[in-house]
């Protein structure tokens, strides 16, 4: 049994992306391992830390100009 929740990994993914998934998106997912469902999440919560990364970077500059 997987540990993986697909409201969870909804929800990342529009958090990391600003939508929710595509349907294919949601195919890929059940029909990916669980290895494989690892890297998606990794590679969301990166994207996600990449983003915040940018906006803190945006609003730091906003406040020196």
């Amino acid at each position: 049994m997987s540990n993986f929740d697909s409201g969870i990994i909804s929800d990342l993914h529009k958090d990391a992306y600003g939508f929710r998934p595509s349907p294919e998106f949601s195919i890929l997912w059940e029909l990916s391992s669980d290895e494989q469902k690892q890297e998606i999440w990794d590679d969301l919560i990166a994207t996600l830390e990449r983003n915040i990364d940018a906006e803190e970077a945006a609003e730091r500059k906003a406040a020196e100009a």
